[in-house]
């Protein structure tokens, strides 16, 4: 079960965080990643002791961004109100969630909330290092985040996700345990996925500062949500970091300029445990009036509209999330391994604004 587990965080980080071509490179070897795992909970008891001098605290503030560590009883409490989260799994995918064609919305909703974990001392340090560190990396280059609160951190074996390294709800960051237990998640990728999430809770609860993300790769934010075919919807992967399908981008298609959303669909059925929706998932470009779905090599000129820094493009909220985290994990180093360099600094030139 460990070996499918990883097996599946590796596929879910690309899917919904993204990759550049060095981080393909480093995940390349899914070997190394089991190897890893399978030391995880030996590594996780020394790392206790070792950091004996760190008291555990449910908050700690780290010069601005502060982080609140939920108990098991909190974060399941967490895990049953994800309800948007909920109402987007259709009964066409909950089958791959649960891993059974038989169980209910209601029984996903509970073997989420087992799934919650107790944090250790050294998960709590190397979540406060990292907002350290983001703090210390916004106060050099002066940017400034929006206000945001203070964030909930819940640890989870991410079963639940088939094995997400990360997503969240409202102001709430759910990790995975293999990412502060594996040698596998190094700092560097800690950061950037840690980055990555507290995008999507900026996004959503700051409108202004989405809209003006979402205009740097050219899409639009409507006031209400689209309305989604059935045939359509039935096959969108539910997307706890998508809480709502309301934005469009204007595409050129066949010669014609289209407004369309996008969407991360698949076109697999569940037959039996083991089966994931990763075989057959595909971004789905969708004119605003539902008249059809085109696969990316479709459209003229996608890349040029979404940019290509990454080729998991399944929706722009993970597109931004995951320029945004390269745009503040790079900044030090420059952006030359990326292809649209300019969407990182557009970013940065943001968060200096503010």
């Amino acid at each position: 079960m460990k070996r499918i587990l990883i097996v599946l965080a590796a596929l879910f980080m690309f899917a919904f965080c993204g990759c550049s071509k060095k981080d393909a490179e480093i995940a390349a070897n899914v070997d190394e990643v089991i190897e890893a795992a399978q030391n995880s909970d030996e590594q996780s008891a020394n790392e206790g002791e070792i950091d004996e001098g760190f008291e555990t605290d449910n908050s700690v503030e780290s010069e601005g961004l502060t982080a609140c560590f939920a108990t098991i009883e909190e974060g399941q409490q967490l895990m049953r109100e994800r309800t948007l989260f909920h109402e987007q799994i259709s009964k066409e995918t909950l089958p791959f969630f649960i891993q059974s064609r038989k169980g209910s919305l209601e029984d996903y909703i509970e073997y989420s909330a087992e799934q919650v974990m107790e944090f250790t001392p050294a998960d709590e340090k190397r979540v406060k290092d990292t907002l350290s560190w983001l703090q210390e990396q916004l106060d050099n280059n002066g940017l400034q985040l929006p206000d945001i609160g203070p964030i909930t951190f819940v640890k989870t074996s991410c079963e639940e996700a088939l094995g997400s390294a990360g997503y969240t709800s409202e102001g709430t960051v759910f990790l995975g345990w293999f990412t502060f237990t594996s040698e596998y998640y190094t700092d560097e990728m800690f950061k950037e996925l840690v980055v990555h999430e507290l995008f999507h809770c900026l996004s959503r609860l700051n409108p202004d500062f989405r809209q003006e993300m979402y205009s740097i790769i050219h899409f639009n934010i409507l006031d209400h949500d689209i309305d989604i075919p059935d045939e359509i919807s039935r096959q969108i992967i539910a997307n706890p970091d998508v809480e709502h399908h309301n934005s469009y981008a204007t595409f050129t298609i066949d010669g014609e300029k289209k407004d369309c959303y996008l969407v991360f669909l698949t076109d697999s059925i569940f037959k039996k445990p083991g089966d994931t929706f990763f075989n057959g998932m595909y971004s789905g470009i969708v004119p605003l009036d539902g008249s059809k779905v085109y696969r990316i090599e479709e459209v003229d000129d996608f890349w040029e509209i979404v940019g290509h820094n990454t080729d998991y493009a399944e929706d722009p909220e993970e597109v931004m999330a995951t320029d945004f985290a390269y745009a503040i994990t790079r900044l030090d180093t420059g952006y030359e391994e990326f292809e649209n360099p300019e969407i990182l600094e557009k970013i940065i030139a943001v968060l200096k604004k503010n």
